[in-house]
């Protein structure tokens, strides 16, 4: 395609959107991807298993019951897609395939990027089991193989120099739509997320009785804390007039020790006195 635009066109049945799913098989996951979306027949017509298989139509059995009819039954058979994009302003190429087999009637896959072009002849062939293939691809250099499909999706929106997963949930919404009516209803129904009216309301007065609830707890919290200021207030002052008091207790207790100091200055004075009147009088006599 070199780049360009590219028109597909056909009749109903002819298989268009089946190429469309397997490019949404390729970048979106299984739990988000819708098959065959444009058509109305909602998700569950097609599925991994039955394009795996092969289904192409229904048919009735004796009992009248409508069965899928495959091209493929689940002994020995597999199935690759495989996609590859060019940069041809850088000039880099990148591919990206997905390999499906069963084991013991369950759908099993893998999943691949690489830095070059691989392609399902050359790569994808000549192997016995799944095991032996994995071993293959992983032998080449650029190439990774992943076992989930997030690391593989992580690694080639990277590639692609695509930030938010987002983009691969609008493109799951937008590939098959057939024509564009109102904008308005274009973007409401296919880029926003579905939102139920009612439910945001009830959220609504959910978070406002929550933030109501919130006010009060902080208006009796404040209520507290101003019952509870002039007790610490109090506290401190106490603690103050407590350590002053305990200073008065100390000089109180170095009173005694202070007179006593001061009496026996005097009772000194007072012998120093008698001994100076015995002197004289000695000396008189």
């Amino acid at each position: 395609m070199d780049g360009n635009p590219v028109l597909l066109t056909g009749e109903n049945g002819s298989g268009k959107l089946t190429i469309v799913d397997a490019l949404l098989t390729l970048l979106v996951s299984n739990q988000r991807r819708n098959y065959n979306l444009s058509s109305g027949s909602g998700r569950r017509e097609r599925s991994e298993v039955t394009y795996v298989k092969g289904a192409y139509g229904r048919e009735q059995d004796k009992q009248g019951i409508a069965k899928i009819k495959f091209c493929r039954n689940e002994n020995g058979n597999c199935s690759v897609l495989l996609a590859r994009f060019t940069n041809y302003l850088l000039k880099e190429n990148f591919t990206i395939a997905q390999f499906f087999w069963f084991d013991s009637g369950e759908l099993k896959k893998f999943y691949v990027t690489a830095n070059e072009n691989l392609s399902i002849e050359k790569h994808f062939s000549e192997f016995q089991i799944a095991s032996s293939l994995r071993i293959k691809l992983k032998s080449i250099s650029h190439v990774n193989v992943y076992d989930s499909f997030s690391e593989y999706q992580i690694n080639f929106l990277s590639a692609f120099g695509t930030k938010s997963l987002k983009a691969m949930d609008l493109f799951n919404q937008v590939v098959a739509i057939k024509e564009v009516g109102s904008l308005s209803e274009f973007v409401r129904k296919h880029m926003l997320e579905p939102k139920s009216v009612q439910d945001l309301i009830d959220q609504l007065f959910s978070n406002y009785e929550n933030l109501n609830l919130s006010h009060q707890a902080i208006l009796s919290a404040r209520s507290q804390l101003d019952f509870l200021t002039p007790i610490g207030e109090l506290n401190d002052l106490l603690c103050k007039q407590k350590k002053e008091l305990d200073l008065i207790e100390q000089e109180e207790k170095k009173t005694p020790l202070f007179f006593n100091h001061k009496r026996k200055s005097v009772l000194d004075f007072q012998l120093y006195l008698d001994q100076i009147v015995q002197l004289k009088y000695f000396i008189q006599n």
